[in-house]
């Protein structure tokens, strides 16, 4: 019993090891980069609503972020 509960685990916990790995070798090769973790402005906002601002596309989101979930749907279609 506890070795069919241990193989269950398993195979349920290698897709989250590979997004982490995946995950931190992104923010390593970007680290490398030299890429900013937040805005060079030195704030970090959870929205920046002016489009003409320097914050545009540099916070979490901003107006432009709900068009992106239809980009893959709207390429595959």
């Amino acid at each position: 019993m506890l070795a069919k509960y241990l193989t269950l685990t398993r195979k349920r916990l290698w897709p989250v090891v590979v997004i982490a790995a995946i995950l931190v070798a992104t923010a390593f090769e970007l680290h490398n980069q030299g890429r900013l973790w937040i805005c060079a402005c030195g704030r970090v906002l959870l929205w920046a609503g002016n489009i003409c601002s320097s914050d545009n596309s540099q916070q979490l989101f901003d107006p432009d972020s709900f068009t992106h979930l239809p980009h893959p749907f709207t390429i595959v279609l």
